[in-house]
């Protein structure tokens, strides 16, 4: 087997490696973009309660509506920090993949140059020899008419 169609066979495994990196690569955007969006709805959210109770406090406003809104900013604060941590997980995890599909990409990339490279000598290599047999058999060839004539 030529080293040109080994490499070719080792493309074609790193070829598999990058779709399944940019795959990954894929899966891990999309859930971080789902995770964004989500923390974004929660800071709407935030904001909306936030107008909505300072509309009320304008107003007369009983002390256990007061305490219902206290917990509700707790509790979306929690939420928020939360929604906040996974996200930048996701952000890690993203750039991870990103990192990886290009080095599989780069590495594809390397081997197809190497491959085509290696063509390319082989076909040079392949027309020498091509050459070098057309030129013996010219040389036998004009011998035998020079021992035919002089015999």
């Amino acid at each position: 087997m030529k080293k040109s169609e080994r490499l070719a066979r080792i493309n074609v495994i790193n070829h598999n490696l990058e779709n399944m990196a940019g795959t990954q690569l894929a899966t891990v955007y999309a859930e971080y973009s789902v995770q964004v969006k989500q923390l974004e709805q929660l800071h709407i959210y935030k904001e909306d309660y936030a107008e909505q109770l300072k509309t009320k406090l304008n107003g007369s406003i009983r002390p256990e509506v007061l305490r219902d809104y206290k917990y509700f900013f707790s509790s979306i604060d929690t939420a928020i920090q939360q929604q906040e941590s996974l996200v930048l997980r996701l952000h890690n995890k993203l750039e991870k993949s990103q990192a990886d599909w290009l080095d599989k990409h780069s590495e594809v990339q390397k081997i197809n140059v190497a491959g085509e490279n290696m063509r390319k000598l082989e076909q040079k290599m392949e027309a020498r020899n091509e050459q070098k047999s057309s030129d013996e058999l010219s040389m036998r060839m004009v011998s035998k008419m020079q021992f035919s004539t002089n015999h």
